[in-house]
């Protein structure tokens, strides 16, 4: 005997399985919590404690004052060391809570925010590590980074770079076509000094930009000119191609005339798939490191440390 269709509907229903009446919400999206800092060696090895000055800090979703960092990585906590090239090349154990300025830290560089630390280098990468720590967040070699995220965060995501040649006559090129493109006269531009060319995936789009630190000779000087002449610039470029074009575009990460600078880290600290952008500067009497990070179409500036008059 065939069942009228009302009789049917509340057989079917019984035989479906339980259904939740609303949709289970979404679980919330983990804190981001990291920091980013330079590592320097204890002036005295026979006496430390080596030291973590932290340069940027991101607590949530918004970069936070170094000061509110203090306190925040836990004594004993293990820092991968990073250079610009070689990746980790070393571990720095924190010793102590962080202080700002503390007289029973004392650092030859940086000011800040600071936490005593112990350093080793990795198995098998003694030569990088030492290399870097000779180089000093002053000299000519690869300064160390230390990089720390809170547990239940997300890892930041360190990038290694490669460096080219300042004598590269395909970007020396560029840089030459970018200036005329600003109104440089060839004389100027004849006194260029390339202090990087720098290619690394900044973006995680599986391609390399190109990052180009270059300044006029008499770069830098004592007088404090607080914006870019014709005759008197040193600028630190990214050279990428948008989503969607083909045509490469120029963005200014610093034009700041009185430094020179250049990039010594790329770390994305706060998983946004763009590497914040670690830059060192240096002048008379001078000398920083400041973090970029990428916002729309362009770098901004947010956070930094450093030392100088």
């Amino acid at each position: 005997m065939r069942l009228p269709h009302l009789l049917l509907l509340p057989l079917l229903l019984a035989a479906l399985p339980c259904l939740p009446v609303q949709a289970k919400a979404k679980p919330p999206a983990p804190k981001r919590t990291a920091l980013i800092g330079i590592f320097e060696p204890s002036d005295d090895p026979a006496n430390p404690p080596d030291l973590v000055v932290v340069a940027a800090c991101i607590g949530g979703k918004r970069w936070a004052e170094t000061e509110e960092a203090e306190g925040l990585v836990p004594k004993g906590d293990r820092l991968p060391l990073y250079t610009l090239t070689d990746g980790q090349v070393g571990e720095a154990a924190i010793t102590g809570d962080g202080a700002l300025d503390s007289a029973t830290v004392v650092s030859y560089a940086a000011v800040g925010l600071r936490y005593p630390a112990t350093a080793t280098p990795l198995r098998g990468r003694e030569k990088e590590y030492q290399n870097a720590v000779a180089g000093g967040p002053t000299g000519s070699g690869q300064p160390l980074l230390a990089v720390w995220h809170a547990p239940g965060s997300p890892a930041p995501k360190w990038v290694t770079a490669r460096e080219l040649s300042t004598e590269n006559t395909v970007y020396r090129k560029v840089i030459s076509d970018w200036l005329k493109a600003k109104g440089i006269s060839q004389e100027v531009i004849a006194t260029v000094v390339v202090g990087q060319i720098l290619q690394a995936d900044v973006n995680s789009d599986k391609r390399d930009e190109v990052i180009l630190a270059f300044r006029t000779s008499n770069t830098p000087a004592n007088e404090w000119r607080p914006r870019p002449t014709k005759s008197n610039f040193s600028y630190l470029v990214m050279r990428y191609v948008p989503h969607g074009s083909r045509k490469p575009r120029t963005v200014v990460l610093d034009d700041t005339t009185h430094v020179e600078k250049r990039v010594i880290g790329l770390c994305d600290l706060d998983s946004d798939g763009w590497a914040e952008l670690v830059s060192e500067v240096g002048g008379l009497d001078i000398w920083g490191v400041q973090l970029h990070h990428w916002v729309g179409d362009r770098f901004n500036t947010v956070l930094g440390c450093g030392a100088g008059c």
